[in-house]
């Protein structure tokens, strides 16, 4: 048998594709099949359109479009813990941590008795700290649901109500002593019902 394109020269192998006779300088020898000049041209083509076929039907990841009506509008925000509810969480982590010092090494005889009560004193402020945040969380929480808190709250380690203040659209509660713990405030409302500590 002759290859198709040189009728002087032996063929060698037909084209797995077309099966035309094809000698040694017409044969391509492509991974597992031996194909003729044209039909390599064609397997690369299909392999392209069942790339791309490929590429059409793979979902694209999502993209954020605003519609003309949506461009005013601010983008929404990322969902993620916010700056107050950290600051929270760090000043009930480290009043547990003075309680558990205190009652760990509070009987130590190694330091003066000055000191302990200065601990002391520390922790019981951080504990009240604490537990007036988690009041503060649970008055904010209310405040969501559209429920008023009793005018008659306080905060452990203050005798004075919570201040209460009501607008036409918004309920705001207060700390009445907050420099007590060394701050300017203390805030909850309905608008922003995580608790918020003023520097």
């Amino acid at each position: 048998m002759k290859c198709q394109n040189h009728p002087s020269a032996p063929a060698i192998e037909n084209c797995a594709r077309c099966e035309i006779p094809l000698c040694g300088m017409c044969a391509n020898f492509t991974g597992d099949e031996v194909l003729c000049e044209a039909c390599v041209e064609i397997r690369e083509n299909e392999k392209s359109v069942a790339k791309k076929t490929e590429s059409l039907h793979r979902p694209e990841p999502l993209a954020v479009t605003m519609d003309d009506e949506d461009e005013g509008k601010k983008p929404a925000r990322k969902k993620g813990p916010k700056p107050e509810v950290i600051q929270v969480s760090i000043i009930a982590i480290c009043a547990v941590v003075l309680i558990a010092r205190a009652t760990l090494f509070g009987g130590s005889n190694d330091q003066p008795v000055d000191t302990n009560q200065e601990n002391l004193a520390q922790m019981q402020m951080l504990s009240s700290l604490a537990q007036c945040m988690v009041l503060f969380q649970q008055i904010g929480e209310s405040l969501a649901a559209g429920d008023l808190p009793d005018r008659n709250t306080t905060c452990p380690g203050s005798n004075q109500p919570l201040v209460i203040r009501q607008t036409a659209d918004d309920v705001l509660v207060e700390h009445p002593e907050p420099d007590l713990f060394g701050y300017a405030g203390i805030v909850v409302s309905r608008s922003n019902p995580v608790p918020r500590i003023v520097q």
